[in-house]
């Protein structure tokens, strides 16, 4: 590039000295404004000898400007002005292009991929193993278990719902209540006994206690009583 500028600059050099030579005795008026193109400025003539030139050169830049900030996607652009002439060198900044992370992004659904301007690739669906139990479900408490993605690790989690109570059809009962009761030990139904009237079991007599008892209608529970001996009832003596 400088060798073609150089080589332009000695061979207007010459032609202007030619035409100067050849116009020895007339002043040549020029352009107070420069003309330019890609390599180069100069004033020109503004008599009937427009091909004459003075003040040709390269254009003198300063520092760049950027006009449009190249993205991943898109090519930007810059510039830089010539500090003579004012012409301007337009260049194109080449996209960015994708830079994207060897780490994994994901979500519940997905995994990718991820360049620091948001454009994904390698974007799919999660490739799970076989669930794991993490926390066994009790009938008071909800468990867990877990899948794991083989591909970039995400764990999706589901709960197991607390076990439901099963409760047996036969009555647990005490001295006071009855109750249906499920194998955790909950229990359901819980109420006091409802008694029929005391039937005697066992009539007591003056030596023997005996005994009566009374039936919880719906369970079926016995409460027995014991009925005191009768005991001796003697007379008085009449001596």
């Amino acid at each position: 590039m400088k060798t073609k500028k150089l080589f332009m600059f000695i061979s207007v050099s010459i032609l202007g000295l030619f035409a100067f030579t050849s116009c020895k005795g007339h002043t040549h008026e020029y352009d107070s404004k420069y003309s330019y193109n890609e390599e180069a400025h100069w004033q020109k003539a503004m008599c009937e000898h427009k091909d004459e030139k003075k003040n040709y050169g390269a254009h003198e830049y300063g520092n760049w400007t950027i006009i449009k900030a190249a993205t991943h996607t898109e090519d930007g652009s810059k510039k830089q002005a010539c500090s003579v002439c004012g012409y301007e060198n337009v260049v194109t900044i080449p996209a960015l292009g994708h830079s994207f992370s060897n780490d994994w992004e994901k979500d519940s659904t997905n995994h990718w991929h991820e360049c620091s301007c948001g454009d994904k690739k390698d974007n799919a669906s999660h490739t799970y193993g076989e669930f794991v139990v993490t926390k066994d479900a009790t009938h008071e408490e909800d468990g867990s278990k877990k899948q794991t993605c083989s591909v970039c690790g995400y764990e999706n989690i589901v709960v197991i719902e607390k076990l439901a109570h099963t409760y047996s059809n036969d009555w647990e009962k005490d001295t006071t209540n009855h109750w249906h009761e499920c194998s955790c030990g909950d229990k359901k139904d819980n109420a006091a006994h409802t008694y029929g009237e005391f039937v005697v079991t066992k009539d007591a007599t003056h030596e023997e206690s005996g005994s009566k008892k009374q039936t919880c209608s719906v369970c079926g529970y016995e409460n027995i009583v014991t009925i005191p001996a009768l005991g001796h009832s003697y007379g008085t003596p009449s001596w």
